[in-house]
Parts: C-alpha cells; structure tokens; sequence
C-alpha cells in the first residue's frame, strides 16, 4: 500500500493533468501492479459513457475499442498469476487507440484513459524481463494517467469514489473482486452530466444493431426473463451482477470476453457481439447448474473455501457439473404475447405488468377512456340501419377486454392486435358510415393507436412482424398449429413442468384470430406472427432445459429413462413437441428452422 494519504484535502482539483497525474502516481507507485490494473481499469470505466467517435472514423470499431480497453485492464487486475502474460499480450493487441482533436475534451479525456489503461495491462507490465519493482511502476505509471484523465473536471464529492476503490486495495485478489462487483460511483457522489452522457451513448449503441445491445446492458443493465439485472455501472445487487449473473460467474464472464481472439476485435463488430453473446448465454447455463455457490457477502466473488475463485480454479472446465450444448442451436427469445420463463422448476408466464412508456397514470388514463370510448360507439352504431350489428358486438367485446390495471404482455397483445384492423376497416367507415360516427371513429382508432404505441414490446414486435413474410396458407395455418402444441403441452404428466396457463394462452390467442367475424381478411398476418411467435418462444424454453437434461441423463432420458432427478421428467415434454416441431420446422421454416438441428442432436 501507499505511504501517502488518499484524500481530497491534498487532491489538485481543477489543476492541470500532469499535477494530478503525479498526485495519483505517488499513492499508486507502492500498490501491487494488479491493483493498479484494477483502479485503471475502473477509471476509465468511469468516464466511458463521455466517449464519442471521431465523424471520420468507423463508429462500430472505434467504440469496441474503448470498450475492450478497460474490460481487458479488469479481466487482468483478476486473473490468476500464470495467465497474467496471456493478458499482457491482449492488452498489447488493444493498444490501438488514437485522440481525435475534433471531439469533446471529456471524450479524448474518455478515450485516453482507456489507453492509459490497457497500457497498465501491457506485456511490458507483467513480463520477467523487468523487476517487480520495475513492473509495479509501470503499471502505477499508466494507472496514474488513467485516473487523472478520468478525474477530468470532478468536484470533491465525486473524487470520493475513486478514494473508495483505492481504500479497499490491500493487494489481495478478494480485495480487487469486491471492488471489481462494485458501483462504479458511490451514491452521494454520482456525476448528474454523466448519466446524460451514457443515455445517448446508450441510444447509439443500441442504433447500431448487430447485437450491440450486449454492451449497453454489459455497462448499464438490463432485463433478463422479466427479472432486471444491473450493470457495471451501479454495481452487484442482491447477488446479480451484469446479465444477472451471480458475481462470480460475471467476472469470469468478463474474463473470458477479454481473451476474445484479437481478430474478432478488429474485424466485424456482427460477429465479436454474437461471440459475446455466445458466451453470455454459456455463463447463465453454467451458473444455473454449476457454478460454484457464493458466499455470504453478495458483493464478493469469493467460493465458499474462502479463496478468491480464480485461484480456487473457477476457470477450469472441470470445475462444472454440467457442459452446456452448444447456445447458438437455440435462438433468443422474441417480443410476443407469450414470453415464457421458467419459475420454481416450472415453466410459466411473467405475473408482473409489461413495460410502458411515460407515466403509468396517463397509459391508464388513456386506456380507460378507450374502453368507455368503445362502449358508448357500440351502442351509437345499434341505432343505424346501414351498419352491421357485428360493429357495435366487436366494440363491445373490445371494450370489455380492455384492463382497468396495467395489461400484461398477452393481454396488451389480445388487444393491440385489433389496431389494424381498426384501421383496415377505416376505408369501409369512410364510404358508408354517417359523417359524425365517420368522424368519431376516426379519432378513435387514431387513439387507439397512439396508446398502444406506448408499449415497447408492442412496437418491437410490430417491427419483426412486418419483417416477416407469411404466405396466405402459413397464416391459415397457424391457428391450428397453436392449438395442437398447446394439446400436447396438456398431457397429463406434464404438470409439474408445464403450467396450464401457457397452453391456455396459446388456445386464446389461435380463438382470437379464428373468432374475427368483421375483419375476416385484416390484420390476420400480425395474428399468425404472433402466435407462431409464441409457440416458438416456448420451445426455445423448453428445449433449452431439456438439452441440459440430456447433458445430465444421456440420450436414453426421451424415454425418461434413466437417472437425472428433476431432469427425467422434462423428456417426456420433448418427444412430443420434437414430432410436432418436424412439421413446423417444415411449414414455418422461418420460424422454426433452427428445430432441426435440435432434433439430430436428440436422436443422433
């Protein structure tokens, strides 16, 4: 540790970058050289939402940079001794960053401390070459840059949270594992331009596509199976760490990313997400059936041994009881009206409401002044003798169906569907309806529509259904297609797995398409996408518990056969659905393609 005192008494705020940089070196040069990796790498983490691209550069490759620059300095601050060269030279690889003069001040401060960072990691830090003195220095060096490039225009209350990491630093790995599964800013502390910053670097990210929404919630969390998760940024909770993993699996997830092969860095960002996704998907199989357990404090990566995991051998292959299939054979789940998740070893439906935009009161607000909108047009429209009386019947029912609390995912669907065929309709309205209900009507669907679009799951699966091409026959077809998964997740057997609301919802759903009397020819392509979308988000679920069943009974478990404790009965979901998936895999290959891989894999 540092002989000096780390406080903001003697911190050279507002001084020039060389002052604070000298200022961080003298309390840095003690430290061992992996903790000076970690503070670097949490320095630059710190400020990385202010970096922004040079207008001339390629954005996506540009950000993947700065990205691997301090996920690289924290993989290394807690790696085991005999992979600190493997490290160094990843970090020599992401020394590839460059300032821009013609970006913000705090975004080359953003981007030099990441290089300052990654250089803290570098071959020369770690080789034998040099004295371990020589090595601490160099990396105290390069931290010291780092963090007075990070502490770039912070008041006193802000510096208290880099005086927090250095605090804890005692050269141990259990130290650095606790602060590395801390909130980046202490609470008090937190920087208000900061969070503006990382929502539109957020936003830009997320534009990109390609899986680009891996970083965004790697650094600022996100929402996994209806449960949400945080992110770099505010730290472990409640024994989650980023993509909800306990935060022993999150830092070896962190490790294993840093050691992504150099090329996939610098080639196309498309397939260095996918591969991080790849692995994201890897560390939530292992942790759910494997992963050593924590210990008390959920804010420490500590196995139960009292030994920091790393060196405890949690890299190891061996240390898991169960090798997980190969994830990229089952896809993601989609937006739809069923989302399944599985519960106390049940598979099930989220009870919470689904995501809306703005203020919960003024999306009830509306909704309520729909459904009494609807009511009261339905029995105007009874009184004129040139409308069909299936009008004012429609209404009523959607009136009725319109929730007096927060809708969940597959009630919003149940009524969100009837938006385009509302709008369908118009042209009928327009040529034979009275000029004041003409005018109402109008309105109506116009506020219809604006209400739905406060759902985000609504519109995300708007947008993949349009994407989507369904022919007249598919969408014949995918009523009944519905129904028969839904009979055969009903088998009697199956409700210790199985919860009936999910077939239930299924049946409702093909009921919903097959019962629109008035529209029979509109809005019906949304209907089918979204009810193969539902299936398909069910057998993704199942299927992804069942190969690890297979992982944990062998091939002879579609019989359930076997010894595999609560494994066994989940076989008896798969020889079903398998058949039914042939004939899907068939019908709607591009829904359902990805089933045929999966059925080798269980008959092979």
């Amino acid at each position: 540790m540092a002989d000096m005192e780390f406080d903001d008494d003697t911190f050279p705020l507002g001084g020039i970058l060389e002052e604070r940089q000298e200022w961080f070196n003298q309390r840095l040069r003690n430290t061992s050289r992996e903790d000076s990796i970690l503070f670097a790498g949490r320095a630059c983490l710190r400020v990385l939402p202010y970096a922004k691209s040079s207008p001339v550069e390629n954005n996506q490759l540009f950000y993947l940079a700065i990205l691997r620059c301090p996920l690289v300095a924290m993989g290394a601050s807690l790696a085991p001794a005999k992979q600190a060269k493997v490290f160094g030279h990843s970090a020599d690889d992401a020394s590839y960053l460059g300032y821009f003069s013609d970006v913000s001040r705090l975004a080359r401060a953003a981007e030099g401390a990441a290089s300052a960072a990654i250089r803290s990691a570098g071959f020369h830090a770690v080789s034998t070459s040099y004295s371990r003195l020589d090595r601490m220095a160099s990396a105290a060096n390069a931290a010291s840059e780092a963090a007075a490039l990070a502490s770039i225009d912070i008041n006193r209350n802000e510096f208290a949270s880099f005086e927090a990491d250095f605090s804890q630093l005692d050269g141990t790995n259990t130290a650095r594992e606790k602060i590395a599964c801390s909130p980046l800013w202490l609470r008090e502390s937190f920087p208000k331009r900061l969070l503006l910053s990382w929502k539109k670097l957020q936003r830009e990210l997320n534009e990109f596509g390609n899986n680009w929404d891996v970083w965004s919630e790697w650094y600022g969390g996100g929402e996994h199976n209806g449960v949400a998760f945080p992110g770099v940024l505010q730290g472990a909770r409640d024994g989650k760490y980023f993509f909800g993993l306990p935060p022993v699996g999150a830092l070896k997830l962190l490790h294993d990313v840093a050691l992504i092969d150099d090329a996939l860095w610098k080639g196309d960002p498309t397939a260095l997400n996918a591969e991080f996704k790849r692995l994201v998907y890897e560390a939530r199989v292992e942790a759910r059936y494997g992963l050593p357990e924590n210990s008390e404090n959920d804010n420490s990566v500590r196995s139960n041994n009292g030994q920091g995991a790393f060196q405890a051998g949690a890299f190891q292959a061996d240390a898991f009881q169960v090798h997980p299939p190969e994830p990229t054979l089952i896809p993601e789940i989609q937006p739809a009206a069923i989302e399944p998740i599985w519960e106390n070893g049940r598979l099930t439906l989220p009870s919470k409401p689904t995501d809306l935009d703005g203020s919960q009161d003024n999306v009830m607000a509306s909704l309520e002044a729909l459904k009494a909108d609807f009511a009261e047009l339905a029995e105007d429209v009874v009184g004129e003798a040139n409308i069909d009386r299936r009008v004012a019947i429609y209404f009523r029912k959607l009136a009725d169906r319109i929730p007096n609390a927060p809708p969940s995912n597959f009630d919003l669907h149940r009524i969100a569907h009837n938006e385009t065929a509302l709008q369908g309709y118009g042209q009928t309205v327009s040529d034979e309806w009275p000029d004041i209900l003409k005018v109402r009507y109008h309105s109506l669907v116009l506020q219809f529509t604006r209400a739905m679009a406060q759902f985000p799951n609504w519109r995300e699966f708007k947008r993949n259904a349009a994407a989507a091409s369904l022919t007249p026959e598919q969408i014949e077809l995918a009523p009944q297609s519905a129904r028969e998964v839904a009979n055969a997740l009903r088998q009697a057997d199956l409700t210790n797995f199985i919860d009936s609301i999910i077939p239930d919802k299924l049946e409702a759903l093909a009921q919903d398409m097959s019962g629109v009397e008035v529209f029979p020819s509109i809005g019906k392509d949304y209907w089918a996408a979204d009810l193969l979308t539902s299936v398909n988000n069910t057998y993704i679920r199942v299927l992804e518990n069942a190969l690890l069943a297979k992982g944990q009974v062998g091939n002879g478990f579609l019989k359930g056969l076997g010894k595999g404790g609560e494994y066994v009965g989940i076989g008896v979901v798969v020889g079903p659905l398998l058949v039914l998936g042939g004939y899907l895999s068939v019908t709607f290959p591009a829904y359902f393609g990805w089933l045929k891989a999966i059925f080798f894999l269980f008959t092979g």
